[in-house]
């Protein structure tokens, strides 16, 4: 009932004009982007075909979803203002929609405060990259076992899937920068020698398989060169961070206040 009243029909505004905040960033650094996709039961996602160039980018990318949905809120609250409090529900859904986008600002992958963590992380060496998204992921299974939240073992979950894709990936990239050292070849030359060393499929499924392949290694490269952040930068996005957070943490107290 609560899905097809419009309380659902303002929690889908704020998914997407969150998520639409990510895709305006991934255009602004040039990363293509595939779409919005909207998950039932648990939110909505941003994709791109694309890795970011920078860990600069990451942060970026990352803010700007919950940036979005702050100046929405704030937007939400100016209509309370205007129109002296005649409408109380506009106050609980200031609570709500501050409530997700403050959610989705903790630390932990794949959530966007988690993304700005590991860019800072990975910036200062990859070890602390990793160490952190470990942490993090550790954090949510405490939460999720502590306050019997589902949706933050859920969250741990994905955000150990995606800690084990980016460490396999990073092993690769340091393979192939090696490779590149030690030989001329390229990530094309080395797609066909894998082509060449293993069983040819019917000429549909080796069309997709070897499209996957070239997708995945693009990837990989880019991956391979990351620019990390600057100190500065990583100063600027944490202030960033933390700003975002404590306004949105604002908007929520005044809406629970009231």
């Amino acid at each position: 009932a609560s899905l097809f009243s419009w309380q659902g029909i303002l929690l889908m505004l704020m998914l997407f004009v969150h998520e639409y905040g990510h895709v305006f960033a991934m255009r602004r650094v040039g990363m293509r982007v595939r779409g919005i996709y909207f998950i039932p039961l648990v939110g909505a996602a941003a994709v791109t075909e694309d890795a970011w160039k920078s860990r600069s980018e990451q942060a970026y990318v990352a803010l700007n979803g919950p940036f979005w949905g702050a100046c929405l809120t704030l937007a939400l609250i100016g209509v309370h203002w205007a129109t002296a409090g005649r409408y109380p529900w506009l106050m609980g859904q200031v609570g709500i929609w501050a409530a997700i986008n403050l959610f989705n600002l903790l630390p932990v992958n794949p959530l966007d405060g988690g993304r700005v963590l590991s860019a800072i992380g990975f910036s200062l060496h990859s070890t602390v990259g990793f160490a952190a998204s470990l942490l993090a992921i550790a954090a949510a299974t405490l939460l999720a076992t502590l306050a019997g939240f589902g949706l933050f073992a859920l969250i741990a979950l994905i955000g150990l899937f995606e800690f084990l894709a980016e460490y396999g990936a990073s092993r690769r990239a340091a393979d192939l920068r090696l490779a590149g050292v030690a030989t001329p070849l390229g990530a094309t030359a080395l797609l066909r020698l894998r082509a060449m060393t293993r069983p040819l499929l019917p000429a549909e499924q080796e069309m997709r398989l070897q499209l996957a392949e070239a997708q995945r290694m693009r990837r990989v490269e880019q991956l391979a060169q990351v620019v990390p952040m600057r100190a500065a930068q990583m100063g600027g996005w944490a202030i960033a961070y933390l700003g975002l957070s404590v306004s949105l943490a604002a908007m929520l107290l005044w809406s629970l206040a009231h």
